[in-house]
């Protein structure tokens, strides 16, 4: 199974991670099935909660939550089905899903979610959990983040294809009967 952020939507979380920091902060998102593949998820979009954070926790106000769910819903009703990402930082902590995370997945509303645990430090943990028909709990996900999203990034091709020549390194392995000094 694979996850993949769009840059400007890992800035974004990183963003928030590092500027809220060392306090901890929690969000939401859209997350959307790439229509080529069956186990490779997008996510579309991120929100950013009413809430109060510390060092070790944070937490939601109902309206917060509320008000996005119904803004995300009012735009497009399809997107109910699509709020299924938590992302949540640990300040400077380590990455891990502590006893608090374990116990607000639980709760999630939906038949499934991806979680996502990042730090200041740009370390991150990314995991699947799916609620009904039965409870998976921790399914291990590749996480890609998309750097090559945008017009910055094609500059950045457009630059590297002008100043960078790629060559192929020789083939290690020598002849048969030959030695690599030949």
């Amino acid at each position: 199974m694979q996850l993949t952020i769009p840059s400007n939507i890992w800035r974004k979380i990183m963003q928030y991670a590092q500027i809220a920091s060392p306090k901890e902060v929690t969000g939401i998102g859209l997350v959307e099935l790439d229509p080529e593949t069956d186990d490779h998820y997008i996510v579309k979009d991120v929100f950013l909660p009413q809430q109060s954070a510390n060092e070790v926790s944070s937490e939601f106000s109902e309206t917060g939550l509320h008000d996005i769910i119904t803004d995300v819903i009012t735009n497009d009703i399809s997107n109910a089905t699509k709020l299924r990402f938590r992302w949540h930082s640990h300040g400077k902590n380590n990455v891990f899903f502590s006893a608090i995370d374990n116990a607000d997945i639980e709760e999630w509303k939906s038949d499934w979610v991806f979680n996502l645990i990042v730090n200041a430090k740009g370390e991150y943990r990314v995991r699947f959990d799916q609620m009904r028909p039965i409870r998976i709990r921790n399914h291990p996900v590749e996480l890609h983040i998309n750097y090559l999203d945008g017009s910055d990034s094609m500059a950045a091709v457009q630059e590297l294809q002008r100043k960078v020549t790629f060559t192929e390194l020789p083939n290690p392995i020598p002849p048969k009967g030959g030695s690599i000094l030949d």
